[in-house]
């Protein structure tokens, strides 16, 4: 007998289709009413939670929300204070009154003191002494490396013994270390410029035509690896701890490992001398003061910066 029941997939395919299609013209409407209700229901519930929050904000916890916003705001406000503060540099500070240090006969040297709290800021700034009523010396410029106290100097200030002597500070600049290329800033300085000074001596001479009553005699002794086209120094004469006379010499291409006899003469008399110190005011910073190595010194490299 033959199996009428067996139907081919198009026949099935069509009555699938069919019987969805009956489905859908009897149930549209209501599928329709079903989801308009839901959109009104999810547009209510909106709006109620709308008014709800509106209510609660500006009548109910209205003024406990004030307080709590302008409370962010403060603290915020003094958090970004803090840390802008803590990132930025503190100010260099003048130590005391400058010396008046007579350096001749009717001229005087200034000598001011200025202190760096910073641990990763230098400064660079142009500075000048005030004096007298109105009278100021030539601005000149410096420098102050972190965690330093340097002398400043305005030397053969002429006239009268100056009173009223202060020191200023003109257009300060900071320079911030970069703690991943220098996280040492004290071993690198070392490293960089690291004089030793020996055989000091001082001599206390009769006054003759020439005006010298002193001269002092050293050896400097270069211990870094670098060699400097000019090396500035500040030299300071101390009886006991104070500081009686102040003086600046030049030593040009002093070679990594040089050691080298400096002498200066004085024109003012002075007690006995106790200790000669020569510091350098050398700018480690500035790639153009180093000397290359022997190999290259055909090269000038300070033609590298416009000098």
């Amino acid at each position: 007998m033959e199996d009428t029941s067996y139907q081919t997939p198009e026949v099935k395919t069509t009555e699938t289709f069919y019987r969805r299609a009956r489905w859908w013209i009897a149930h549209r409407e209501g599928a329709r009413r079903l989801w308009i209700g839901l959109w009104i229901a999810l547009d209510v519930f909106l709006v109620v939670f709308a008014l709800w929050m509106f209510v609660d904000t500006f009548l109910i916890n209205y003024e406990a929300e004030r307080g709590l916003l302008r409370s962010l705001l403060v603290e915020n406000q003094t958090s970004l204070r803090v840390t802008t503060e803590a990132q930025s540099a503190q100010p260099v500070t003048i130590d005391g009154a400058p010396l008046v240090l007579a350096s001749s006969e009717d001229a005087y040297d200034f000598v001011g003191f200025v202190t760096n709290p910073n641990e990763d800021w230098w400064a660079e700034f142009t500075y000048q002494f005030s004096y007298g009523t109105d009278a100021v010396t030539e601005s000149d410029v410096a420098f102050v490396y972190p965690g330093e106290s340097r002398a400043i100097l305005a030397l053969g200030v002429e006239g009268a013994r100056p009173t009223n002597v202060k020191l200023r500070l003109l257009d300060l600049d900071w320079h911030r270390i970069d703690p991943h290329a220098t996280p040492n800033f004290p071993s690198w300085k070392t490293d960089h410029v690291n004089l030793s000074v020996t055989n000091a001596t001082f001599t206390s001479l009769e006054a003759g035509s020439s005006g010298v009553l002193g001269r002092s005699s050293f050896s400097v002794t270069n211990n870094s690896g670098y060699g400097y086209w000019s090396l500035p120094m500040t030299i300071l004469l101390k009886h006991g701890s104070a500081i009686v006379g102040v003086h600046s010499t030049i030593l040009d291409q002093f070679e990594a490992g040089e050691t080298r006899q400096v002498d200066l003469s004085w024109f003012q008399a002075f007690p006995t001398i106790d200790v000669i110190e020569a510091v350098p005011t050398l700018n480690i910073f500035d790639a153009s003061v180093y000397m290359p190595l022997r190999a290259d010194r055909a090269i000038d490299t300070r033609t590298n910066f416009g000098l």
